[in-house]
Order: C-alpha cells, then structure tokens, then sequence
C-alpha cells in the first residue's frame, strides 16, 4: 500500500495526524501519477491546502501540464483568489488540450463575480469546441438555470439524460428538468420527470427503522441540504459529518452507514472483519434497495 492510499484510509478512519505524517511521506516516496490522484481525491474531500501542494510540486516537475495549472486556478477560486486563478488561467493557450477545461473554471470564476455576460461568453467558446463534452453541457445547464433561461436549459439538460446521464456532479438531471419544464409551463413532461426523483421525505420512510436503532446517527436539515453527522459517544464533536444536497446522495450515504452499522455489531468491536461478515450486513441491506425501487417506480 502506497503511502497516498494510507493517508486516505487513515483520514476515513479520523486519524488526522496519522494522516498527517503519510501526507508528508507520500509526497517524499509515491510516484506522480499516485500523487496526481491523492490530490484530486484530497481535493473532493474539502483538503485545499495539501491538495495545492500537491499540483505545485507537480507543476515544477512539468510546467507545460495545463491541467494542473487549471487545478491550481479551481483551488484559487474556492479561496477567494481570484487573481492567482486568473494568472494561472492566462497561461493556458487555445491549443492545449486543457483550454476547454480552462474555460469552465473561467467561466466559474466570472460568476462568482457575477459577471454574467463574460460567464456565457466562456461557456459558449466551451460548447463551441467541445458540444458534445458532458461537462460543457452541465456547466450550460445550469448557468442557464441559474439565471431563469429554462427553456435553454432544458435542451442540455436533456442532452445528458439522452446521453445516460441521470445524474452529474451531484445534481440530479431529471429533477432539474423537472423544475425547468414546470417553469416554462409544460407541465405534463414537468411531472412525468418529477415523478422519476425520490424525495427526502422517501429516504427517512425507507432507512426509518435504522436511523431508530444507530444512536451515534443523526440527519440535520441545513440550508444546502441534509447533514449526516455521526457522534463520536458522548464527546462534544463529532466523528464524522456529511452534506447531502440530493436525495439519492443521502439514500447512498444511509445505505454505507448502515452495513457499517450492521458489520460492526457482527464483529461486535471485537475482531476482523470476514468476507461473511461482509455479505451477511449486505443481506441485511438489500431490503432498503428494494424500498428504493418501490418508491423510484411510484
């Protein structure tokens, strides 16, 4: 096992500092393309930081690799540094394989300085080069969204879903389409989409008798959605917290937590897990996946 992957084992495990330590071992030992993917997943795991350094070493190793310069930007951005990003941005000419990209965090960056012709203008050039790019498209949609266009939104909305695209980066495309059609006054094709997204209040019905019985469990209504947070006993912190702003997300993250829950009184704390033990918390959780298809069909 690499380093990168013990880092990641032991920051799911809330061993920070042991984390910590592998983080500064990886960086001497893992080689880059383990590298490359220890910063993207530290990256989806909210570590800016430790992934930045991460893209900088790797930078001064290959300064002509666009991609990273684009990482780097998108890092910038969420920081609240507009101008690093725009700096890492100006490097990247139109025939690098990672303009298209460059463009999408451009056109991110712009918006949130709600400079929202120059956001369109960079998504346009996108779609014009790349139009069949899924992330060209979501990235349309939903700016197109975001600003009440619906009925242009719909038309990459539905693209995705033509594509098998059900849901991307998160969001759910058939209730965005939902949405957007109801807005727009179609409302027979609003509902058949609605009638395709599972609601919140469908994942409490269906996890109801688990969330019953795991104590250390707790799901908080938030502003962006529903937080799933796991007490660590009677400490004032928490072992572990997870936003999900979609229905289906909280319903996956339920469904992890239960066979977790379910392993762990098999095993009782108290030794390995098997392969059996593994299969029997999965038997256990099957009938939650069957609730799912009852209520998808509903």
């Amino acid at each position: 096992m690499t380093y990168s992957e013990q880092m990641l084992d032991q920051l799911e495990a809330g061993k920070l500092k042991k984390a910590q330590n592998s983080f500064k071992l990886a960086l001497i030992n893992d080689d880059d393309d383990m590298l490359f993917s220890l910063a993207e997943e530290l990256y989806a795991l909210g570590f800016l930081q430790q992934a930045r350094t991460i893209y900088l070493k790797l930078l001064d190793r290959y300064p002509d690799e666009d991609e990273l310069k684009t990482n780097l930007a998108t890092i910038a951005i969420d920081e609240g540094h507009n101008d690093e990003a725009l700096s890492y941005l100006a490097q990247i000419k139109p025939d690098s394989p990672a303009y298209v990209q460059s463009l999408l965090v451009a056109a991110d960056l712009y918006q949130t300085e709600e400079e929202f012709e120059v956001t369109e203008e960079k998504l346009k050039e996108a779609y014009a080069l790349a139009p069949d790019e899924p992330a060209v498209e979501f990235a349309l949609g939903e700016f197109c969204f975001m600003v009440g266009q619906y009925s242009e939104a719909i038309q990459y909305y539905f693209q995705l879903i033509k594509n098998g695209y059900t849901d991307f980066a998160k969001v759910d495309i058939a209730g965005r389409l939902g949405i957007c059609y109801a807005q727009s006054g179609q409302f027979k094709k609003a509902l058949g989409y609605f009638n395709q997204v599972m609601t919140f209040e469908q994942v409490f019905t269906i996890f109801k008798d688990y969330m019953e019985q795991d104590k250390e469990l707790e799901v908080v209504k938030t502003k962006k959605g529903y937080l799933r947070i796991i007490w660590s006993g009677g400490l004032p912190y928490c072992e572990d917290g997870y936003l999900c702003r979609t229905p289906e997300e909280l319903f996956d993250r339920l469904l992890s937590d239960c066979q977790s829950f379910h392993e762990n009184r098999l095993t009782k704390g108290c030794r390995e897990l098997t392969p059996e033990d593994t299969e029997r918390a999965m038997e256990l959780c099957r009938p939650y996946l069957e609730m799912r298809k009852e209520a998808e069909g509903q």
